[in-house]
Formats: structure tokens, C-alpha cells, sequence
């Protein structure tokens, strides 16, 4: 039975690290500099390093503010918490991904016969080359930088025994050709 992915409040973790500076919050929320000092003295959240966490200051915008004037910055505020919200979503979803990659690449290396050094090298290459375009695609987008396994991470999640002998060389080359190949002719 398939499984259902978590509410988008479920994220709300993934985005609650994201800070951005008093003059960005004005800018994006339509007020000025001087109106989001007076929301500071109010008791809006400010970090230590001065810096505004994101969704701490949405989240009191919307708890605090209200009246005619002040909806179209509640507005400014809900779109601009979904979106982080949604950035932070597609960061984790794209941390999840990049992790099977080089599981997959080493896999794939064994089946058509590269040894198990050549098949490390690949995956750790192709999870740098990946990692490196997703996180200028997500930078790009305003999203935080997804998280890459440690190459040893992604190596305890493949079953090299089974895939490669003690001498490096692939155990399983042809292997998944052969089981096409069978299965389509109606024989596997």
C-alpha cells in the first residue's frame, strides 16, 4: 500500500533555520526598514547575529498583525511562508533523491562489469556533479542547499559482497540483460 508524504506543516523543521535580514523582510513583506524596527520593539523574533528567522517572523505577522492596512502584508506574509515552506519541502525531497544516486550508479557500474573501485569513484563523482546542480538549481530558487551523503554514508547502503567478488571484479555483469531478456521472451 503506498504511503502518503506529510503535511506540508510537517516541513515546517526544515525551514525553521532560514534567516534573512531586516532590510530583505521589508522589502519582500511591502513595509519599510523603520516599520519592521518598530515590529522588533513589539517582539518580533531576531536572532542574536541580528538576522530575522523567517518563519518565526512570518508566523508573528500573521499572529499579530491585523486591520484593513495590514492585510495586504498578511497577505505578502502567508505566500511567502508557503513558498519557504514548499523550498524547504523540495530541498528535503531533493536531499532524499541525491542520496540513491550513487547507490544506484554503483549498481548500475557492477551490471555492466566495472569493478568495485571504478564503481566507488562513479558514484561519489556522480552525487559531487549532481549535488553541485541541484544546489545551484535550489540556491537559484531562494530554497536552503540540500544535504549530501558522506561518501561512507552512501557506501553502507549497497551490498557490495553480493555484487562484487574479493577481487574487485563485478559478480553480477549481464546479470539484469539476462533477466530481461527472459522475462520478455516469457521465460523468467
Amino acid at each position: 500500500m503506498p504511503k502518503f508524504a506529510p503535511r506540508m506543516q510537517d516541513y515546517r523543521p526544515l525551514a525553521a533555520n532560514i534567516t534573512v535580514t531586516k532590510a530583505e523582510l521589508a522589502a519582500r513583506l511591502g513595509v519599510t526598514r523603520g516599520r519592521v524596527s518598530q515590529w522588533l520593539a513589539a517582539g518580533l523574533p531576531v536572532g542574536p547575529d541580528g538576522r530575522v528567522p523567517l518563519l518565526a517572523a512570518l508566523d508573528w505577522v500573521l499572529a499579530t498583525l491585523d486591520g484593513g492596512r495590514a492585510a495586504a502584508t498578511r497577505r505578502a506574509a502567508a505566500a511567502w511562508r508557503d513558498e519557504t515552506i514548499f523550498l524547504a519541502t523540495a530541498t528535503e525531497a531533493v536531499s532524499a533523491v541525491l542520496a540513491e544516486v550513487p547507490v544506484a550508479v554503483a549498481l548500475a557500474a557492477a551490471e555492466v562489469g566495472i569493478g568495485r573501485a571504478e564503481a566507488e569513484r562513479l558514484g561519489n563523482m556522480t552525487l559531487l556533479f549532481m549535488g553541485t546542480e541541484a544546489a545551484e538549481q535550489l540556491r537559484a530558487a531562494g530554497a536552503p542547499e540540500p544535504l549530501l551523503p558522506h561518501p561512507e554514508a552512501w557506501r553502507a547502503g549497497v551490498n557490495w559482497a553480493s555484487l562484487f567478488g574479493a577481487d574487485g571484479r563485478s559478480r553480477v555483469a549481464g546479470a539484469l540483460r539476462a533477466a530481461t531478456a527472459l522475462a520478455e521472451r516469457g521465460e523468467g
